[in-house]
């Protein structure tokens, strides 16, 4: 779908939305979220950082969903 239009979804704010927080959680993945859940470190830090991921792949759902109504 993304090819077939894309010039008209590069200026969707919720495509632009999505894109920013799609690269946020796949920094925030192979940077914090491997060294958080690792075996030995704090649970709290580990809840925390199950927090943040499953926040930012709901923001990336959420933009998702917005894209045709915009």
């Amino acid at each position: 779908m993304l090819s077939a239009a894309s010039l008209s979804w590069r200026l969707n704010p919720a495509f632009q939305f999505k894109v920013i927080c799609l690269a946020l959680a796949l920094a925030f993945h192979f940077m914090l979220y491997r060294r958080a859940t690792r075996t030995g470190t704090s649970p709290h830090l580990a809840r925390l950082a199950d927090a943040a991921s499953l926040a930012l792949w709901m923001a990336v759902l959420g933009g998702g969903r917005r894209i045709a109504f915009v």
